[in-house]
């Protein structure tokens, strides 16, 4: 069943008479169609202000690509399907460019021809390319996407996905058919080449395809063969250090596409129980496959630890280990005594938390999606990710003010620079009782309180949630409600 989102949006592009056809992966529309994969369409690029209006009015955003992942007459637009909460990718192009992973160096001059040749799809509701055009496309695609390391793939040098492609599409196309447009559209020599490699012809086939098409294509490169080399090798570069950055070191760098509307720090509040984690977990999945994002942990638990911190963390534990946890009375944390190994403690978070913030405002800056698990607050001191040394404020002793002092500018500082969207989660004492059953009930009302007392003045919308609901149901709220702001 094609997606409510995408559904409407292909019967709006009708109406207004947009000329557009789906020109590639079309063996997989169904998948692409409810948000499974990338919908690759190609409009008339003289008809790009009605198109944006028309995608606008369909939900669907623009999200900027960074330079090197950009393309000329390439735009990314993303929109969220109602039902699943899915993210339906439109990948828009009013240009044919192609080329090698991660550099695209060619630009076919056949935008008009598909656009023509175009085929309307009525059990789906949408133009798609004339098989010929899109198998003559696939094959081309493959010839410049061969590399050293693709010629030794062990299936071929087709992907599996571009294999599944070309066995669908040959059975819908003459060779006849094929071959002259390839005639037409590249000449005498890469027609014979096209046919043979569209019938599994191989990786010699290819090669020579390649180089025949280099010839052929020549005024329709981007970049000649010694510049089209190096600036290929500093985007897979690029790509390599983002994916690392990604998933391991998560700087305020971004390499893929920024938010819509700029950079936007998100923070997850919630007392026990109400699955601050787990969301914040789903949202950074959700999001992080087609946006930079940067996940930040504002907690003294057990997420990332500085360097400063690890070690008393680590002496922490250690003394904790093997003994039951206590339940601690919140009051009693907030109004307890501050030691010198408190303090310590407290000013080395301190630190960290400063740290914290200052790259999530880098990342906000460079147009990257902050999502915090937690966020600092000075409200309610001694608990819940407030300051520990603030009875020290009203000391007689000078050094104790002043380290009190130290430890409190960056819990001001982040309620002065505040998050943008705050999601709260609001949940009974007796469900979070459910879900942390070592956990005291008063206390549990105690905190749930407290959350729900939070202010956040630098914000531009709290959201609440109803953390009672199943997980599913919160994190499907959570991406509606997010998606404006984004």
């Amino acid at each position: 069943m094609v997606g409510a989102t995408s559904q409407q949006l292909f019967a709006q592009l009708n109406d207004a008479g947009i000329r557009y056809c789906l020109f590639k992966s079309n063996a997989h529309l169904e998948a692409a169609l409810v948000g499974d994969t990338d919908l690759d369409i190609l409009f008339d690029g003289s008809q790009i202000n009605e198109v944006h209006r028309v995608l606008a009015a369909g939900g669907f955003k623009r999200f900027p690509t960074r330079p090197p992942r950009s393309y000329p007459g390439k735009e990314d637009f993303f929109a969220v399907d109602p039902a699943s909460g899915r993210l339906l990718h439109l990948d828009t192009h009013h240009r044919l460019v192609v080329g090698a992973s991660f550099f695209k160096n060619f630009r076919l001059p056949w935008e008009e021809r598909f656009l023509d040749s175009a085929r309307f799809d009525a059990e789906h509701g949408v133009y798609v390319a004339d098989p010929v055009h899109e198998l003559l496309l696939l094959v081309v695609r493959a010839a410049l996407k061969l590399t050293f390391r693709t010629q030794l793939r062990p299936g071929g040098p087709l992907s599996s996905s571009m294999g599944d492609e070309r066995d669908w599409l040959i059975k819908q196309v003459q060779r006849t058919e094929l071959t002259e447009l390839a005639r037409t559209l590249l000449g005498e020599r890469a027609a014979s080449l096209v046919a043979s490699s569209a019938n599994g012809g191989g990786v010699a086939s290819l090669r020579e395809l390649r180089r025949e098409l280099a010839r052929s294509l020549r005024a329709y490169r981007t970049y000649g063969r010694v510049l089209s080399g190096f600036v290929r090798r500093k985007r897979q570069a690029q790509f390599l250090l983002g994916a690392v950055n990604r998933r391991y070191v998560h700087a305020p760098f971004g390499y893929s596409r920024g938010g819509a509307a700029g950079g936007l720090i998100v923070a997850v509040v919630g007392a026990d129980g109400s699955g601050k984690s787990t969301l914040n977990r789903e949202l950074f999945r959700w999001l992080t496959s087609k946006l930079d994002v940067l996940p930040v942990y504002f907690g003294s638990g057990d997420g990332k630890v500085s360097l400063l911190r690890l070690p008393l963390w680590a002496i922490r534990r250690l003394q904790t280990r093997g003994r039951p946890s206590v339940d601690r009375d919140p009051q009693d944390r907030m109004n307890r005594t501050v030691d010198w190994k408190i303090a310590v403690w407290a000013l080395v978070l301190a630190r960290e938390k400063r740290k914290k913030l200052d790259k999530a405002t880098k990342a906000r800056a460079r147009g990257m999606i902050v999502i915090c698990d937690r966020y600092p607050q000075g409200q309610y001191p001694g608990i819940n990710d407030g300051p520990l040394l603030s009875s020290w404020r009203s000391s007689s002793s000078r050094i104790r003010r002043l380290l009190a002092d130290r430890e409190a500018r960056p819990y001001d500082e982040a309620t002065a620079v505040g998050p943008d969207v705050v999601l709260r989660l609001r949940v009974s004492p007796d469900v979070a009782l459910g879900r942390k059953p070592g956990e005291s009930l008063a206390n549990l009302e105690f905190r749930a309180d407290l959350v729900g007392d939070l202010d956040f003045p630098a914000a531009r919308s709290i959201i609440e949630l109803d953390a009672d609901e199943p997980a599913e149901k919160v994190l499907a709220s959570a991406k509606r409600e997010l998606w404006a702001y984004l």
